[in-house]
């Protein structure tokens, strides 16, 4: 399976149903859109089968990794970037949402760096982001809340994506380990995430 942990603080993929306006029946393959000012650009992905899991023969591979299987899945849209501080921000102001319960990696001083830390927030780390940058430190609950709100606004449903989803959009039609080839590289990005992304979901009817 592709390397996609996202180990840094657990954050999870969204996914959208089909909205009901004529208008986005004629979003093509690749093209971008947004469902609102502040919501995350999507990027239409087509429907297809693919092979999930990796090899028992892929150096660095795990047993959860297997065994490989054939997945078939519907037309969606992902999310271009990954949610954004600002996304998560107005999400939070809307929605008076607390800080949580801590995370780990947080870089904050007052306990181990892989442990948790309560100190540490999506707005309090011990490292600088601004607004562009990715929202961390955000847990699973919290994003499905994100979720919903996002549902609320837009009228289009919101969910999480299933591991299978978000597999088939990483690996774009390859089956190596990365999207880029059979090694992690610096000149690509690190391999894992503490990121999360929005996506959308089409009925086969609406590309008619």
């Amino acid at each position: 399976m592709m390397n996609m942990s996202m180990a840094l603080f657990g954050l999870l993929t969204l996914l959208a149903a089909l909205p009901t306006r004529s208008a986005e029946a004629e979003v093509k393959l690749g093209s971008t859109f947004r469902d609102c000012v502040d919501c995350p650009e999507m990027v239409v992905i087509p429907e297809g089968d693919f092979v999930m899991g990796s090899p028992g023969s892929e150096p660095g591979r795990s047993d959860e990794e297997g065994p490989q299987r054939n997945v078939h899945i519907r037309q969606f849209a992902a999310s271009k970037f990954d949610v954004t501080r600002g996304q998560w921000a107005a999400f939070v102001s809307a929605k008076q949402v607390g800080t949580g319960d801590g995370c780990a990696w947080s870089g904050l001083p007052g306990a181990p760096i892989d442990e948790l830390n309560p100190s540490a927030s999506w707005s309090h780390l011990g490292f600088t982001q601004d607004d562009s940058h990715p929202a961390v430190c955000v847990s699973w609950f919290d994003a499905q809340d994100y979720a919903r709100w996002l549902s609320e606004r837009t009228g289009h449903h919101y969910r999480l994506l299933t591991e299978a989803e978000w597999e088939y959009a990483a690996r774009a039609g390859t089956t190596t380990p990365f999207p880029w080839g059979a090694t992690a590289s610096h000149e690509q990005g690190p391999p894992d995430t503490s990121s999360w992304q929005a996506a959308k979901s089409w009925q086969p009817h609406s590309m008619q």
